[in-house]
């Protein structure tokens, strides 16, 4: 497969802020070695480099990361309020070891005018094994309530 013909992997802010971290030990120097280091590192797993950048840029804006430039060199340092959501777990939900043969359904009506946030918020249910029965229905075999409730509460919904 030609590398054009690769579908590219588009990361979530939170997935972006935590490769940054990966990659490149904050903070850190972003001389042009280490650039081509990182851009390497995201064309070799089939990350779309534009959109990393832009990623950047709204991490940035939102205080994640701080951006500074000093003569010829760029520094980029996680920010404490980045830190923050780095030390978080990721969310997941316990399955039970014997299911008690009850479907949870999830219903959602989201306006389009927050499409971005209707579709990471469908991707967070996917992420965790919900099954999609329509675009905005999705059923889960195990109680799920506060792990939804505190996406809801994530997303400000």
């Amino acid at each position: 497969m030609k590398p054009s013909q690769k579908k590219m992997i588009v990361l979530t802010a939170e997935e972006a802020l935590r490769l940054l971290a990966d990659i490149i030990v904050a903070p850190y120097t972003a001389r042009p070695s280490s650039r081509k280091y990182a851009y390497a590192y995201l064309r070799k797993h089939s990350i779309d480099r534009a959109r990393f950048r832009k990623t950047l840029h709204y991490l940035i804006s939102r205080g994640y990361v701080y951006d500074t430039v000093v003569g010829k060199q760029r520094y980029l340092e996680v920010t404490s309020r980045g830190r923050k959501v780095l030390d978080q777990p990721p969310l997941l939900i316990p399955t039970p070891k014997r299911w008690d043969q009850r479907w949870r359904i999830v219903l959602f009506d989201i306006p389009a005018t927050y499409t971005k946030t209707r579709n990471y918020f469908r991707e967070h249910l996917k992420d965790w094994g919900f099954l999609p029965m329509q675009r905005s229905v999705y059923v889960y075999p195990f109680d799920c309530h506060r792990e939804v409730g505190q996406l809801i509460e994530f997303f400000k919904l």
